[in-house]
């Protein structure tokens, strides 16, 4: 029994020691482990991305005038102006940071990228110029339906001279009378017939720089020439096939329609062939029956390319230089123009025939106004025709269906 207790008390001593060497040291501190770790931090910013640009253009415009025959324009058509802004833009960061046990993370990432971006605006502005005057005012009138002197059958084409006397051709009664700028009957000459100084169906006027007429004798298919008195001087044939218009330059040189054939035929004062120019078409520098022709100071021609509805303007060689208008009523358009005629100015007048009046432009076609519309009163046209205007600004034209001739003022 004595020695089962003192085994017991022997296995108690060494369960007490085993313990002690198991357990902490004394002033060591336990240290935990802590794996490393990786966080991602992202910060969104917002993108400003919006602009509004500010755009100043200043622009002339002439909008009306008064024009007088000394006045000159300077026509603007197109202005393109450039503008530039600058436009911010704040972008979007994400930033990643890696932390580890002993980090303490107290940095808040704020990055801002600016960029600058140059953006270009080009605006281009179409400018129609208009220029307006006034209409010249109706002066006075003569004429009636009759055979007689200072009456008419049909007035197609109208000149004037240098001593501003107006020739008329009358075609139905085969005829051209010669009147003072006032309207006061002067002469006459010619009858029916094929010989010299005779006429079928004549329609064209012209004054050269000697002061001689020439006519177009139009169902004969030539020119003939005269005295201001009404002379026969010669004549000359060309291949025309039912010619229309004519106008002399101020170098002495003639240009004929050839209506049919849809040219231009230009002669030296006698009638010698120099050079033609035109063909059926509607390209640029193409007619289509072709009824009115004038001379400017410069020795541009113009001419009323009927069935085209348009005047084409060209050098005294046949050089096409511009062209303007188009089918229709409203201004600067047509409806079978007929007769040309050109101020000391340079500015270009067509009698819009079945428009019934009268449209005045620049040299280069600009519109600046028109008078007329249908009827038997002052001013008004039934088929205006031809249009000559003299060294003082008078404006005559031929209004065939009325059997008259109407004068405007300057």
């Amino acid at each position: 029994m004595k020695k089962i207790i003192v085994v017991f008390i022997f296995a108690i001593i060494l369960f007490c020691f085993s313990c002690k060497i198991n357990s902490p040291t004394a002033g060591v501190t336990e240290v935990p482990i802590i794996s490393s770790a990786t966080l991602t931090v992202t910060t969104m910013l917002t993108i400003v991305s919006s602009e509004t640009p500010t755009i100043t253009a200043s622009v002339t415009v002439i909008v009306s005038d008064t024009l007088t025959k000394t006045d000159t324009y300077t026509v603007i058509n197109t202005e393109t102006t450039s503008y530039t802004d600058t436009v911010t833009n704040t972008a979007t960061i994400t930033n990643t940071y890696t932390i580890t046990a002993s980090d303490t993370y107290t940095n808040t990432p704020t990055n801002t990228f600016t960029d600058t971006i140059t953006n270009t605006y080009t605006s281009t502005f179409t400018i129609t110029p208009t220029i307006t005057c006034t209409p010249p005012p109706y002066v006075s009138q003569w004429g009636s339906v009759g055979s007689g002197d200072m009456q008419f059958g049909f007035p197609l084409g109208v000149a004037v001279d240098s001593d501003k006397n107006v020739y008329v051709v009358d075609e139905n009664y085969n005829r051209i009378q010669k009147f003072s700028s006032i309207g006061t009957f002067l002469t006459k000459w010619g009858t029916g017939g094929s010989g010299d100084g005779q006429f079928n169906q004549p329609y064209g006027v012209a004054v050269d720089n000697d002061g001689n007429v020439e006519v177009i004798d139009t169902t004969n298919n030539r020119v003939q020439k005269f005295t201001n008195i009404g002379v026969y001087l010669l004549k000359w044939t060309g291949s025309f096939n039912s010619p229309r218009g004519i106008a002399a330059d101020n170098k002495g040189n003639v240009f004929v329609e050839d209506y049919s054939n849809c040219l231009i035929k230009k002669y030296d004062i006698v009638g010698v062939y120099a050079t033609q120019w035109g063909g059926y078409g509607s390209g640029n520098g193409n007619l289509k029956y072709p009824y009115g022709i004038a001379a400017d100071n410069n020795g541009n021609i113009f001419v009323a390319d009927t069935s085209n509805n348009r005047i084409i303007k060209y050098s005294d060689t046949g050089t096409y230089i511009l062209k303007w208008g188009s089918s229709g009523s409203d201004p600067g358009q047509f409806n079978d123009p007929h007769g040309v005629a050109i101020d000391s100015s340079g500015y270009v007048f067509v009698a819009d025939t079945n428009n019934y009046r009268i449209q005045k432009f620049t040299n280069d076609g600009v519109y600046v106004t028109q008078w007329g519309g249908y009827g038997t009163g002052d001013g008004k046209f039934s088929g205006p025709d031809g249009i000559a205007v003299d060294s003082s600004g008078y404006i005559y034209v031929s209004d065939p269906y009325n059997h008259r001739i109407q004068k405007f003022g300057p």
